[in-house]
């Protein structure tokens, strides 16, 4: 199935070679592979929708299966190592986030449904000792989903609590004693509240989710890990400014201190 569609969406790739009647399993990273595939290029005709229709059910499902495989109690041996890859996958290569965009055809209603049920599929894998990391990039990811999702499915204040929530959570379990490693664990953080917050930039009610408490608790929970990343003197550090509602991080490589300026009205 997978080959055929990347032939389908480019046939100027060639396909990996298939062996159904294998008895080799093949590696974790091809198996991982299937959430992906590789987008048209921008000189392709615009996809039809019912293919369109096809390749977002195919990678929502294939993503839906490999959360709950990898939920299970019984994925025991190299956990750590396969989120970590799951999650590098997730981030790094043309799976549902990147494919929903140029779904714009197909009923909004049916992409929520996919998304969303990505979403709790993402979720649903527990961190495990040593996990922490991968587990914060998988949820982050799940929180882009629903960036990606109608104005109408999605409320600010939920999603706010979640993304902070869920930065707390990596907090607590990746702490480490290290400087390198905590201002490491910090960038983490603080690149994935930048990737988020374009994303909500892009939505059509923007407004709605750039302004009152939860969005300011967002703000304060940016600030403490862009001060936790400057406190630490990396050579470049994030730096953190709220103007009115609104977030921005920059990059100051000649400052040792934070450099932060908050004017936003709590009241909000």
């Amino acid at each position: 199935m997978h080959c055929r569609l990347v032939a389908l969406v480019r046939p100027d790739l060639t396909p990996p070679i298939s062996r159904p009647n294998s008895q080799v399993l093949p590696p974790l990273r091809d198996l991982i592979a299937v959430i992906s595939l590789p987008l048209p290029t921008q000189s392709s005709e615009p996809l039809d929708p019912t293919l369109l229709l096809l390749i977002s059910t195919y990678l929502s499902h294939g993503l839906i299966a490999l959360s709950h495989c990898f939920s299970s109690s019984s994925l025991k041996h190299n956990q750590h190592d396969t989120l970590f890859l799951y999650s590098k996958i997730l981030h790094d290569s043309p799976s549902l986030l990147r494919w929903i965009p140029l779904c714009t055809q197909l009923p909004a209603k049916q992409c929520d449904a996919l998304l969303t049920r990505v979403y709790t599929a993402l979720t649903s894998i527990s961190s495990q000792v040593g996990s922490a990391e991968a587990i914060f990039r998988i949820r982050s990811y799940a929180l882009m989903c629903l960036l990606r999702t109608s104005s109408s499915t999605l409320g600010s204040k939920t999603f706010w609590d979640q993304v902070v929530k869920s930065a707390s959570s990596f907090a607590k379990s990746a702490s480490s004693n290290d400087k390198g490693e905590g201002c490491r664990l910090c960038r983490i953080v603080t690149s994935a509240f930048s990737e988020i917050l374009a994303l909500v930039e892009e939505r059509g009610n923007r407004d709605e989710f750039l302004h009152g408490m939860p969005f300011i608790s967002f703000c304060d929970a940016w600030i403490s890990y862009s001060k936790s990343v400057s406190n630490y003197q990396c050579v470049l550090k994030p730096h953190l400014i709220v103007v009115g509602r609104r977030c921005y991080c920059i990059k100051q490589g000649d400052c040792i201190g934070p450099i932060i300026a908050l004017n936003v009205h709590r009241g909000l």
